[in-house]
């Protein structure tokens, strides 16, 4: 057992785990597949002051940080360009964080080219949610 003083807290075993997972954040989600589906954690959002949520499309990694995140809504979005069409898009998806669980509210893309000619979805659901960790501290 290391037991080092730092001044007035001992440093030992069980204190470097506890700060391990109030700084360094505990995984709660690992989706590596990257299906697009609901997330369900290891535990619930109420526990933690921050979440880190980390998403992709179509290769394209973006994350999110949300603070006191329980009961929250949260927008993941990734914009990009495909110069083969000359077209921008920005591919979206609303969530919801209930607890142990992270849903879909809504989501979609808008796209417009150079033409002018715009693209609407409200329906696509293509964002993963590959990752979620919780951190105790902020």
């Amino acid at each position: 057992m290391v037991n080092f003083e730092n001044g007035k807290t001992p440093i030992n075993d069980s204190n470097l785990n506890k700060m391990q997972t109030d700084f360094m954040g505990e995984l709660l989600y690992s989706n590596p597949s990257k299906a697009i589906e609901d997330a369900i954690l290891l535990k619930s959002t109420a526990e933690y002051k921050k979440l880190l949520i980390n998403y992709e499309y179509s290769g394209i990694s973006s994350s999110v940080i949300v603070t006191n995140p329980d009961g929250k809504k949260v927008s993941l979005g990734i914009g990009f360009s495909i110069t083969l069409y000359n077209l921008a898009r920005y591919q979206y998806k609303v969530i919801a964080i209930d607890k142990t669980k992270i849903t879909t509210s809504s989501s979609g893309y808008l796209s417009i080219s150079e033409a002018g000619i715009t693209g609407v979805s409200s329906t696509e659901n293509s964002i993963a949610i590959t990752e979620v960790f919780g951190y105790k501290e902020v």
